[in-house]
């Protein structure tokens, strides 16, 4: 049996806020200049690359004429892929020194069906969705160059559906990409290969989606975020009346809003501000109905069974050695106490943090090899 040193690898999940959801975002900051791209792609390039990876794992990609020549100058290679009718995308970097690609992927969660039947008039059953959402996952296999003999590694990327609210097709498109995956492995790697995700995944741990992908039994409000979200877009039923507009809605497309943010308790109203006040109805949907094909939460829970633990870097290692590193008050339990011993509690503390948001929405995901075969 051929044998191989266990040597590291080292991958960065790195958003890239593309350029045109950058300059809708200059509007919350109408005195900076800090988000021009002229003056935002040099600093991004730089960050990406004092990380030292052997894999990066990019979201809201554009402007590749730009970005590209630089990568492959600093000795990487790539694979991209982007929704139907999207400029900008996914992307995973990998150094050409240390890997060859060998396969790629890009899998369009609108057209993954989650049954293989179809009860209903059209094929929309098949697919159980609640909103065309035009996002992606990235697959690619990646051979060893430094250790030939070593099994392919399967890396994954994806930019999840921005919409907080959307909770039951953020569960379905990692399910998806879960699923894909496995299959991806069977097609390109080996029994022996590990499987990183890594990505803007757009859910908090204390969603449903995170629960699902971690193996952790659903709590009674996560199956109330599945069903008070089992619904279906206009995008999906013309018929569907849209719902009136206040002239502050943001688009279902554009993710300025940040999903799952945590609400900025520290902000003062002025007086004669109105309290926010939290929508209970998703607008432009109707409720999902039995020939729409969405899971239930038991086939949901089924949907999530094959293939072993989906395991989480951050969460393992800030949980083995976050006291000792200092960084015991720099995890999501820190700031939350619902999380203690659950799954997730040792993710870090925010992932995007801005003055009008923060969350912790970027994971670096790890599927094992299959029990019985050398660790990779």
């Amino acid at each position: 049996m051929a044998t191989w040193k266990k040597a590291s690898k080292r991958v960065n999940t790195f958003s890239n806020l593309e350029h045109t959801r950058s300059n809708t975002r200059r509007d919350l900051f109408p005195g900076s200049d800090c988000l021009r791209t002229p003056q935002r792609h040099p600093m991004i390039i730089a960050e990406i690359l004092s990380r030292g990876a052997d894999i990066f794992c990019l979201q809201e990609v554009d402007r590749r004429d730009k970005l590209l020549p630089v990568f492959h100058e600093a000795g990487f290679s790539e694979s991209f892929g982007c929704g139907r009718g999207k400029k900008h995308g996914c992307m995973i970097l990998f150094r050409t020194s240390r890997y060859k690609g060998t396969a790629e992927r890009v899998v369009f969660y609108d057209e993954e069906p989650v049954r293989q039947e179809n009860l209903g008039e059209s094929d929309a059953y098949r697919f159980g969705l609640t909103h065309r959402t035009r996002n992606i996952g990235l697959l690619v296999a990646l051979q060893d160059l430094l250790e030939p003999s070593a099994p392919p590694v399967i890396v994954a990327t994806t930019h999840l559906f921005w919409h907080g609210l959307y909770k039951y097709e953020r569960a379905r498109q990692v399910g998806i990409l879960r699923k894909e995956a496995l299959r991806f492995r069977e097609q390109h790697g080996t029994l022996a290969s590990s499987i990183i995700m890594a990505g803007d995944f757009n859910f908090q741990p204390d969603e449903a989606a995170y629960a699902l992908l971690r193996g952790s039994p659903l709590t009674p409000e996560q199956y109330v975020q599945l069903d008070s979200s089992r619904v279906v877009h206009v995008s999906l039923d013309p018929t569907v009346p849209r719902t009136p507009r206040t002239g502050t809605d943001a688009d279902d497309d554009d993710e300025a809003a940040g999903s799952g943010a945590a609400i900025r308790t520290d902000i003062k109203k002025s007086e004669g501000d109105e309290e926010l006040v939290v929508p209970v109805k998703i607008k432009d949907s109707r409720r999902a109905e039995p020939k729409d094909g969405l899971l239930s939460n038991e086939e949901m829970l089924e949907f999530f069974k094959a293939g072993g633990d989906t395991r989480s870097a951050y969460d393992e290692i800030l949980g083995r050695c976050g006291q000792s590193a200092g960084e015991s008050d720099n995890v999501l339990v820190a700031r939350d106490p619902s999380m203690q011993g659950r799954r997730g509690a040792y993710e870090p503390m925010w992932s995007c943090f801005t003055h009008y948001w923060r969350s912790t929405l970027d994971y670096i995901f790890v599927i094992n090899p299959v029990e019985g075969t050398p660790s990779r």
